[in-house]
């Protein structure tokens, strides 16, 4: 945003997550922003232009996976930090959603000073790792 408050993208399929993630990140002083899936990720991404993108890695029945390639293919989107969280303890998808391109990966339920200093970690080094 131009009066300097980060803007985080929130993806999310679950509507009441979506929203009350958007609603904690405000309150932490973040200006957020929401969408439920996969398909529209991309539009949204490019629509908002985030400083950091917060993902659910199982999105829409999908893969967020995809979500982090189609941003990282994305010229105007590719240097945007990628924090990922997920329900899941598999530690392939950690290592496949680190090696796509995110910055980090939480499982959830994750405590908010946890995703707080995960963003500002992103926003401060501005990881967005390449390939």
């Amino acid at each position: 945003m131009s009066d300097g408050t980060p803007t985080v993208l929130v993806i999310d399929d679950l509507e009441d997550l979506r929203t009350i993630t958007c609603d904690a990140l405000r309150a932490l002083g973040y200006a957020a922003a929401g969408t439920a899936s996969h398909s529209g990720a991309l539009v949204s991404a490019m629509t908002v232009r985030p400083d950091v993108i917060l993902l659910e890695l199982l999105v829409d029945r999908a893969s967020g996976l995809e979500v982090v390639r189609d941003v990282r293919a994305n010229r105007s989107l590719a240097g945007v930090p990628i924090v990922a969280v997920t329900r899941s303890t598999d530690l392939r998808l950690h290592d496949e959603a680190i090696r796509s391109g995110c910055a980090t990966v939480l499982v959830k339920p994750v405590p908010l000073s946890t995703l707080n200093e995960a963003l500002r970690g992103a926003l401060a080094t501005g990881h967005a790792p390449t390939n």
